[in-house]
């Protein structure tokens, strides 16, 4: 789902040619290998999406759940974090497989 989250956003035609517009409109077409890509890419995406599973953009909410599955993380720390992605190997690949000690998939 795409809504805005700021009283005067961007006009939705501006974001047509970003990287993440493009990943959503094939991600909603069954096609999820450039959402995927965003996500193991150290550039496009941060720690607050995978926790959070959104991304904002020119003032627009893109809710990438949809797209993802819940996974619960314990980490060699002992502490539990739930992350959003679309498979492990995006989690591994944000997080790293070293700090990952039990994967609880929701």
């Amino acid at each position: 789902m795409i809504r805005p989250f700021v009283e005067n956003p961007r006009e939705i035609e501006e974001l047509e040619d970003s990287t993440m517009m493009k990943a959503y409109r094939e991600a909603e077409k069954g096609n999820l290998k450039p959402l995927k890509a965003m996500y193991q890419s150290r550039f496009g995406f941060g720690h607050e999406h995978l926790v959070k599973g959104y991304y904002k953009l020119g003032g627009w909410f893109f809710d990438l759940s949809d797209f993802c599955k819940d996974y619960l993380v314990k980490d060699k720390y002992g502490d539990w974090t739930e992350y959003k992605t679309p498979n492990k190997t995006c989690l591994y690949n944000m997080i790293g497989r070293h700090n990952v000690v039990e994967i609880i998939i929701r």
